[in-house]
């Protein structure tokens, strides 16, 4: 498999697929859990149970779709999304993933944007059931399966597509666009902090993926973030 040496040094793995491939890749996941999700209220109504399963199916959708077609299209394997150790060891990943989650997790607490993501599932959390939150129904969703589907989506096929088409800076910028626009909710209160927060967010992700050439880190980042901001937004409550 052919790769693209980055600036930094790091081997990202050269993305072959077209604008056609990226968009169907990326819209069609989400599409598709958008009219599950229709399809379930018509028939069961806007209960927790209809929006639990619709997030699961919706990352399932968005973790297989793309590697079903990339494999199809052009006989591709995980790897050429960045599902690979690369350089580094699993483990090199998972410590350079929770270190910037912890990182950032902090930092942000300094700023005015100090919880503007909170999962509203974690935040209903007892304080001393947090710490298996990733082991329930809706945990599990927001900190395992949403950051790798994501992950997936934006840093593997999207900033790898763009990697090959523009300049680094370029790329990592636009993927953190588009991150945090797909990611826009109205129903916040504090919507703009939510959107810088996710562009923040989405463009760590990418320096990762581009320094790592893996999006392991990524992917063990992501869900360090979304577990982090939920315990330190009830310690700080």
């Amino acid at each position: 498999m052919s790769v693209t040496k980055t600036s930094t040094g790091a081997n990202i793995p050269f993305a072959p697929w077209t604008i056609k491939d990226l968009l169907i890749a990326a819209c069609c996941p989400l599409l598709s859990a958008l009219c599950f999700y229709f399809l379930l209220l018509v028939s069961f109504g806007d209960t927790k149970i209809t929006l639990r399963v619709a997030r699961y199916v919706g990352s399932l959708i968005m973790i297989f779709f793309p590697l079903y077609w990339l494999k199809r299209q052009y006989g591709l394997s995980k790897e050429a999304i960045g599902l690979r150790k690369g350089e580094l060891s699993l483990w090199s990943h998972i410590f350079i993933g929770v270190i910037m989650a912890i990182i950032y997790s902090l930092t942000i607490q300094l700023t005015p944007l100090k919880y503007s993501s909170a999962s509203p599932d974690l935040k209903s959390y007892p304080i001393g059931l947090l710490i298996i939150a990733p082991l329930s129904i809706n945990g599990f969703a927001s900190i395992i399966l949403a950051p790798l589907s994501e992950e997936i989506v934006y840093r593997g096929v999207i900033y790898g597509y763009l990697r090959t088409k523009l300049k680094m800076g370029y790329a990592l910028i636009l993927q953190a666009l588009l991150f945090c626009f797909l990611h826009y909710n109205g129903a916040y209160s504090n919507a703009l902090n939510l959107l810088i927060h996710q562009f923040v967010i989405g463009a760590i992700l990418g320096v990762l993926y581009e320094k790592t050439g893996s999006i392991y880190s990524s992917i063990v980042c992501h869900g360090m973030i979304n577990y982090l901001v939920g315990i330190i937004f009830r310690l700080a409550s």
